[in-house]
Order: structure tokens, then sequence, then C-alpha cells
């Protein structure tokens, strides 16, 4: 991933200015990734990894910010504050698939895509829950693209290939056919619920408009 992050940076910097967003499957891997840059002094190695790229001098530092569902208010405020203005510095956002949906950053110009994210799924065989890493579906992939250029011209980098895609399932499993039905029953309980049959349905309406939503 450090080298698709650089060579997006070579791509990208003559062009335009703007974030850039990479999609990790989890919060180790985003951390792991910022670790090993900073380990590499920031530019100083990160260029050198790709001959190609190590040619030219001035392209820009890395302000790199994680984004997941436990970061701070803090860090929450940088990442929807513009991107620095200066030339010889790029932001560079590592998420999870939070920033699929969730939230939109209007300053993403580029997406790097790993085609990967951590799902909770029940073992009947084990009988407990783990949290696996797994492909996305193609809607998810869609769904990244759809990230850059929100408000200006974008690009998407996908690290995988047209064949890898066409194998992704077309939706993403619901969360309630991956987990325990204990799971969902005890929150229901938790709100007062207490007769699952007697759960009222969502009406036309809602389900209708539902993918707008």
């Amino acid at each position: 991933a450090i080298h698709f992050i650089n060579r997006q940076l070579f791509l990208s910097h003559a062009s335009q200015n703007g974030s850039i967003l990479v999609f990790l499957p989890g919060r180790s891997e985003i951390y792991s990734i910022i670790e090993r840059i900073k380990n590499l002094g920031q530019n100083d190695g990160i260029h050198d990894m790709d001959p190609e790229i190590s040619q030219f001098k001035d392209l820009p530092k890395l302000e790199l910010l994680p984004l997941h569902a436990g970061i701070d208010n803090e860090i929450q405020e940088k990442i929807f504050s513009p991107p620095p203005t200066c030339t010889f510095t790029r932001r560079v956002i590592l998420s999870t698939n939070v920033a699929e949906t969730s939230i939109t950053i209007d300053h993403v110009v580029a997406v790097i895509d790993s085609g990967l994210f951590k799902q909770k799924i029940y073992d009947p065989i084990e009988k407990m829950e783990r949290l696996v890493t797994s492909r996305i579906s193609k809607a998810q992939a869609i769904q990244r693209a759809g990230r850059a250029g929100r408000t200006q011209n974008g690009q998407v980098l996908r690290l995988y290939t047209q064949d890898e895609f066409t194998k992704f399932i077309p939706q993403t499993v619901p969360e309630i056919l991956k987990g325990r039905w204990e799971t969902h029953l005890l929150f229901l309980s938790a709100l007062g619920i207490e007769k699952i049959e007697d759960f009222d349905f969502p009406g036309r309406d809602i389900v209708i408009a539902s993918p707008v939503l």
C-alpha cells in the first residue's frame, strides 16, 4: 500500500491539490502503514522505493491522518478541514470502510482502494463471532470510487484486477445475516421490545424511500 500511496502522489501532484483517501481493512493496518511511513523518514525513504519516482525531488511531504470509528474529535475536525494549501504537503487519509457511505470529505481528489474490509461473522462450528478480513462487494467498490472528486475531478487506484472485480459479490451481506440472533434479540429487549412477533414492520413508503435515505 505504501508503494501505491507513493505512486498516487506522483500521478496527482502535478495536476491538482487535494487529499488522498486510502481504504484499508481495519485499524491495525492503518496504524501499521502510518508507522512504516514514519520509519522511512516520511518522504526521505518512501519516494526512494520506486526508481521511476525517486528522480523527482519536489514531491510533497505527507500529512497522515487515520479515520475509523474510534478517532477523537481533534482528528475528526482536521480531516474535514481544508487540506494544506502548500504545494509541498499532501494530506493522506487512511480509512476503514467508515468513509464509504456515512461521511463525505469534499477535498478528496484521489482514492486508493485495497479491496478489503473487516467484518464480524458468526462461526457455527466454534460457536463464536470472529472478525475476518474479506473482499468487498461490487457495490462497495463503486461507493469507494465515488468518494473521489465529489467537488472536482478525481481518480481511483484499485489494488485488484478487473478479473478479480468480476468475482466480487454484487452486494454486501446485511449485518443481521452474519451475526448471532441472540445479539439482536438482546438489543431489542434492551429497547423495551419484549414480543418480537409484535414488532412493527416498516411502512411501504419507507421501504421505497430507503435506497435514497
